[in-house]
């Protein structure tokens, strides 16, 4: 496959606007995630992404500390865009008015592009990631580029480390409030998705200050490691973050995520189980082993903290760059 071809692909998946004809799916037995490796080789790399994220052997790195956001005033009163792209649905923001910056001893940042959903067809099921073999009934992914290190978004989805992903963990919880639900902070999302039912449907909504939804987590306390895109062509060059505590999300709006509709490309009608199975944190051909870092509570405490993440980060540009 020629590289314009590969880097059009991942364009794609992190913008997430790939259409009907897609040639890959969740649930149809030909193209379901099973079978992605074989049309896309990266798939069936060694740092793939999701993964079960372990309670032993975590790293404490304790220079990551808090994750912070940044609004840029004077672009945010654009409106965002509701979209259903026929594997999810997700709000597209504006470019230039948020950042985020992954811990507290970085200049890098990050430029917020947007933010989708993957759920199950039952409350216990959904969630990309699981935690220690637990899984949760939707997981929410809000993805970034590193537009520090890139001057483009084209150049940073080519590029080592140039995506990262935020991860939050939904659980259903029958006495919550609106309000209290990551949902109901993304203002506007739950009227909106009776609009964008059918895949390649969107919708406009009112901007809304994307910060609060990390009002509902510790953003002290979260998993990092190097991964993969979780969608083709699972490009290995995402910087994973996903929160440690749980937020809440109520049965109305799952059952709205369960109301949208897959493409006929896909085995069934709703829009359901639209997630990838958890991959190998590490294999036995692995050129090197990846290690998930925790930033919260020292269990094994580095002098050089952010040493073995370098190292790992080091070690995986320098296989990317090969693959060229």
């Amino acid at each position: 496959m020629q590289y314009q071809t590969i880097l059009a692909i991942t364009l794609c998946a992190i913008s997430i606007t790939i259409d009907a004809t897609s040639t890959w799916s969740y649930t149809n037995k030909s193209t379901n995630p099973t079978t992605w490796a074989n049309q896309f080789h990266t798939c069936g790399g060694h740092f793939q992404s999701p993964i079960d994220l372990p309670n032993n052997g975590l790293v404490y790195l304790a220079n990551l500390g808090k994750i912070k956001m940044f609004i840029n005033k004077k672009n945010s009163s654009a409106k965002y865009t509701v979209f259903n792209n026929g594997h999810s649905v997700m709000i597209k923001f504006p470019p230039d008015v948020y950042t985020v910056a992954l811990s507290e001893d970085t200049d890098e940042t990050y430029a917020v592009l947007q933010i989708h959903f993957h759920w199950g067809s039952t409350n216990q099921i959904g969630s990309e990631h699981k935690v220690d073999g637990r899984t949760y009934a939707l997981e929410s992914h809000l993805v970034c580029y590193n537009n520090k290190l890139y001057k483009t978004l084209s150049e940073a989805a080519s590029s080592p480390s140039g995506i990262a992903v935020l991860a939050f963990l939904n659980k259903m919880e029958k006495d919550v409030k609106t309000d209290e639900t990551q949902i109901g902070i993304l203002t506007g999302l739950e009227e909106s998705i009776p609009k964008v039912v059918n895949p390649s449907q969107t919708t406009m909504i009112d901007p809304f200050d994307l910060s609060k939804i990390f009002s509902q987590v510790q953003t002290d306390e979260y998993y990092r490691y190097y991964g993969s895109l979780t969608t083709p062509p699972c490009t290995e060059n995402v910087v994973w973050t996903v929160f440690r505590k749980p937020i809440p999300i109520t049965p109305h709006q799952l059952n709205l995520f369960r109301s949208l509709k897959f493409p006929a490309s896909e085995s069934q009608t709703n829009m359901m189980d639209n997630y990838r199975p958890v991959q190998p944190l590490n294999t036995q051909s692995s050129p090197f082993p990846r290690t998930v870092f925790k930033s919260w509570n020292a269990a094994t405490r580095m002098k050089e903290t952010m040493w073995m993440l370098t190292v790992t980060i080091v070690l995986k540009d320098l296989l990317f760059s090969r693959s060229d």
